[in-house]
């Protein structure tokens, strides 16, 4: 049902972007309108594992990719859509016994999705789409996917939002640098500072499903909730 409401989200931005672009004779710059860009996230891993690092250190970040295609539908505002895919790795919630001691289990995590953004350009001087000083919404839609214990594979929906603000500079007309700070949560239980219930391995398969699902939110939430971006763009046609 999430998918079915987050696609049609998507098709009635589009259409009434693309719409709008018949009827905005001044939204184009310079008579082009379409950017393709590059970027990455980085956000800190908040003492979780990552793809680089197994054990939990404050000291790891998470790098997400994220090309996309940016449509100026106004002087002052852009709507985009992005692909997202990273590679991480998560706390299973179960342990085993390492040196006499309990040492919980990592397990790896694959993550794509995409998401639609619109991009509002706020400083009243020297901002115009694609430059300047601008806020981002962003809607995305997440499917993570991982092999349990059993070595059976999972896979889970999870759709968040973020916030973004940044400034973009174009050099040469043609090529754009952008950097921006963001603030984002998933449509989830809000597990980030404090322990998910513990689930016994013989429990219901409902039970184990959804406790490495609480899982795998968890490391989304530490992955999502707070980012830095870079992005390099090309102004097409």
């Amino acid at each position: 049902m999430k998918n079915k409401i987050f696609v049609i989200i998507l098709l009635l931005v589009f259409i009434v972007s693309f719409t709008n672009l018949k009827a905005q004779e001044n939204s184009s710059f310079l008579g082009k309108r379409v950017l393709f860009n590059f970027s990455t996230t980085i956000s800190p891993s908040w003492f979780s594992p990552t793809f680089f690092f197994k054990n939990e250190t404050i000291f790891t970040f998470n790098f997400d990719i994220c090309p996309n295609v940016e449509v100026i539908v106004w002087q002052k505002g852009t709507v985009g859509a992005v692909y997202h895919w990273h590679k991480t790795r998560y706390n299973s919630g179960y342990s085993k016994i390492i040196n006499n001691g309990y040492s919980p289990i990592r397990l790896e995590l694959n993550v794509q999705g995409f998401g639609i953004y619109y991009k509002q350009y706020i400083r009243a001087n020297n901002s115009r789409a694609p430059i300047g000083t601008y806020f981002r919404f962003q809607l995305d839609d997440f499917i993570c996917s991982t092999k349990m214990l059993d070595k059976e594979s999972l896979k889970h929906n999870l759709v968040a939002a973020k916030i973004e603000i940044g400034h973009d500079y174009l050099f040469w007309d043609k090529l754009r640098l952008s950097t921006g700070l963001s603030f984002g949560l998933p449509f989830s239980k809000f597990y980030i500072f404090y322990d998910i219930p513990y689930i016994e391995e013989n429990s219901k398969k409902e039970q184990i499903e959804q406790n490495y699902k609480d899982h795998i939110n968890k490391r989304l939430l530490r992955h999502y909730i707070f980012g830095a971006s870079i992005s390099i763009g090309f102004l097409a046609f």
